[in-house]
């Protein structure tokens, strides 16, 4: 998805007050791509949950003040952001995307991949 500007009633919906204050201290020109790399994170994330559409991006909320975004770790969101791994990466110019990894934590804020849950098979 590409676009030049990204309506504000949009980015009420999706970023939460946090997150809005780091995305309009940007420059114009690269709030469109701001934008969609909070929106593949939170999409990624609200997938890897199970949910879909009706599950509010408000309720998530990431640390976009610096690259490469990542999970709150403020002490209300650190139970879930020690539960998720969450990676962005570039398709190519101008594009996004993300993948979030339910994870079994380690010591400390470090993280383990869960090799049975990304080949669960249904069995």
């Amino acid at each position: 998805m590409k676009a030049d500007i990204v309506e504000p009633g949009v980015v009420q919906q999706v970023l939460s007050e946090k997150e809005q204050k780091v995305f309009y201290h940007k420059p114009i020109q690269k709030q469109p791509l701001s934008f969609f790399r909070i929106w593949v994170c939170k999409e990624s994330l609200i997938k890897a949950l199970g949910h879909g559409f009706s599950y509010s991006p408000l309720k998530i909320e990431l640390d976009v003040s610096k690259d490469p975004i990542s999970l709150s770790k403020e002490e209300q969101d650190k139970p879930f952001a020690q539960k998720w791994l969450l990676k962005e990466f570039s398709l190519t110019c101008g594009y996004v995307g993300a993948v979030a990894l339910k994870t079994k934590q380690s010591k400390g804020l470090t993280h383990s991949w869960v090799t049975e849950d990304l080949f669960d098979w249904g069995a």
